[in-house]
């Protein structure tokens, strides 16, 4: 093995390549290349000059810059009406805050865990506030799939629904709304927290019994057009006329949608004679909505019936009509209006317990 002559090298007056100056031109290199790496560097922006000369650009910013000029801001869209056919307001098995002679409904499709729902339900109060006996509340359930508690934040309030009624519902929504974190034995704490039996609450939600209740309902808002979280469909529950609203937005859209569906009229008072006219209506276990419809003497009105829930059969006897009604399915039907009156229809296939009130009537105006 080779080795270095140490002290031939030190008294060496002309070091070559292996004495001390192999070092120095090492040590000049190595200098070059940090040169050259920072002058690189400062030249693509990647490190400012001390002068100011250089600075990031927008994408290597931490904060974006204010620019000397705004553009002029862009107006939101208008609300536009849902898609889909919207399951009718039921006074009697949804959960519903305020009046319920009201003209319009704010139906919201939420999620206990969503923090933008959370950050809407104050929103929700402040119209409630704000419109008094003209809104009612409609709360229906849409738990996302990636909110581990949703379905069962979900279920435990209809178990406070089916334990304390309408009031300890929305007593245990309001309560899910401040929890910071949630699961099963919060809920257990709010429903005894609101007077509920915490035995038998937690009896009811360990069952599931509600599950496919919630399941079935986020499905009918997604067939009226909600895709997350919150979900609101604004409707006039006079004519129909619906807006749908999606996300955690501020009080003034709320405020421009329900105030335009305070204003509108039923159609068929707007609309000339020998105009043409298309009248949804849905059919579900037991009612036909809406089950009053009227009309102007000469329009050319089409009734569009949507199945909702079951089989049922709509019958016009005064016109020789009998349509069945698939749940799922959509059939157009012409109605003549050449004679002032009023047509009865009613559901054509025994409907269940509920039969005789699937009824209504067509009312035909000169």
């Amino acid at each position: 093995m080779a080795t270095l002559n140490w002290q031939e090298q030190k008294h060496s007056d002309n070091a070559g390549p292996k004495g001390p100056n192999i070092w120095f031109g090492v040590s000049m290199g190595l200098m070059g290349i940090i040169l050259g790496v920072v002058a690189t560097s400062v030249l693509s922006g990647k490190i400012p000059m001390v002068n100011g000369t250089n600075n990031p650009t927008p994408s290597q910013q931490q904060v974006a810059q204010v620019p000397s000029a705004q553009p002029a801001p862009k107006q939101a869209p208008a609300p536009k009406p849902a898609p889909g056919p919207l399951p009718p307001v039921d006074f009697k098995t949804d959960h519903i805050r305020g009046n319920p002679k009201a003209t319009i409904a704010v139906v919201e499709y939420s999620d206990f865990e969503c923090p933008f729902c959370q950050r809407h339900h104050p929103t929700m109060q402040q119209i409630m506030d704000t419109y008094k006996d003209d809104v009612v509340w409609v709360y229906r359930h849409f738990p996302l799939s990636f909110h581990p508690n949703a379905q069962k934040a979900a279920e435990a309030s209809e178990c406070a629904n089916e334990l304390g009624g309408n009031d300890a519902f929305w007593k245990f929504t309001d309560g899910v709304f401040t929890l910071d974190a949630l699961s099963n034995d919060a809920f257990v704490t709010i429903a005894k927290n609101i007077g509920l039996s915490e035995a038998t609450f937690k009896t009811c939600l360990d069952s599931g019994k509600y599950a496919k209740h919630v399941t079935d309902e986020m499905a009918a808002g997604q067939a009226a057009g909600v895709s997350g979280t919150p979900g609101n469909i604004v409707v006039n529950l006079k004519t129909g006329e619906n807006r749908l609203i999606s996300g955690a937005v501020p009080f003034a859209s709320f405020k421009t949608a329900i105030d335009a569906l305070l204003d509108s009229k039923p159609t068929a008072e707007q609309a000339p004679s020998g105009s043409a006219r298309t009248i949804t209506m849905t059919a579900e276990l037991w009612k036909f909505t809406p089950n009053v419809v009227t009309v102007k003497q000469g329009e050319k009105v089409t009734l569009e019936v949507t199945g909702v829930s079951g089989t049922h059969g709509l019958s016009i006897p005064g016109l020789g009509i009998n349509e069945t009604i698939i749940q799922g399915q959509t059939v157009s039907v012409d109605v003549p209006t050449d004679k002032v009156g009023t047509l009865d229809f009613l559901c054509s296939i025994q409907c269940g317990s509920g039969h005789s009130d699937m009824s209504g009537k067509i009312i035909i105006e000169a």
